[in-house]
């Protein structure tokens, strides 16, 4: 993929040769869009506290992508056990949602404990092993991007921005993951109208709605993975090695 400025409104033949995800504590989604419109696109995939813009082929954005979270090593000198990192990557996960969305707080919740399970599944490594502990495998895991603002092709008139929300947002490498967790019968007509386009439009979009009655079952030890295909909650396949939130430029740089 070449250098070029990213433009609104690019791919009037594929509708999303990019994917821009305004996302987390945003007021304005359509200033942060415009701040990205000088931007010099020298990568399938770029992304922020605020903000994650790939391509069809980019890999997966998880929990040790960089960019989202703003820890460094020396920030890190004080973890001293496997616990307290991922203790420190939930609280930096769940600062970005709103006091006032108890459900979406609630999911990611339950997520964070569904995928801390997961790795429980997996074969430990060797009793030995120094660089690598088997819990290292968690920060592999899709990183959720809750109120997330999907920006939609300019309409007929030619410039207006506008965006498809959905309550959390993965993206797999594969799929975007849209998750609806609040009542979507409160939506308005034209929020809906731009969901549906996005549905239609974007070649890799799934949608996962929970509906009332399943909301009433999300505790924080019971996430409704059956709502998600398998390859979701195996989110270690096809990797060679785990990585922590703070990915060592060497080990991002060779693997």
């Amino acid at each position: 993929m070449g250098r070029r400025s990213l433009c609104h409104g690019d791919g009037y033949i594929d509708l999303f040769p990019q994917t821009v995800v305004v996302h987390g504590l945003v007021e304005n989604p359509s200033t942060v869009v415009a701040e990205l419109e000088g931007l010099e696109v020298g990568g399938s995939l770029i992304l922020s506290n605020r903000y994650a813009l790939f391509s069809p082929n980019s890999p997966g954005l998880r929990l040790n992508s960089a960019g989202w979270i703003d820890l460094t090593p020396v920030g890190l000198i004080d973890i001293i056990s496997t616990e307290l990192l991922y203790a420190l990557t939930r609280e930096k996960v769940l600062a970005r949602i709103s006091p006032f969305s108890k459900r979406i707080r609630l999911f990611v919740e339950s997520y964070l404990s569904f995928i801390w399970k997961q790795i429980e599944s997996l074969d430990k490594p060797n009793e030995d092993a120094e660089v690598f502990t088997h819990e290292d495998w968690v920060y592999s895991a899709w990183l959720p991007m809750p109120h997330a603002h999907i920006l939609l092709p300019p309409d007929n008139v030619g410039s207006e921005i506008s965006f498809a929300e959905f309550d959390i947002v993965f993206w797999t490498g594969e799929k975007l993951v849209c998750v609806d967790v609040e009542q979507s019968g409160s939506i308005l007509p034209s929020k809906r109208a731009k969901r549906k386009f996005l549905e239609a439009s974007h070649p890799q979009v799934d949608v996962v709605s929970i509906d009332r009655e399943l909301n009433a079952d999300v505790t924080l030890n019971n996430f409704p993975g059956h709502l998600f295909d398998k390859t979701f909650g195996c989110f270690w396949n096809g990797l060679d090695l785990p990585q922590g939130p703070c990915p060592s430029p060497i080990f991002t740089s060779v693997f």
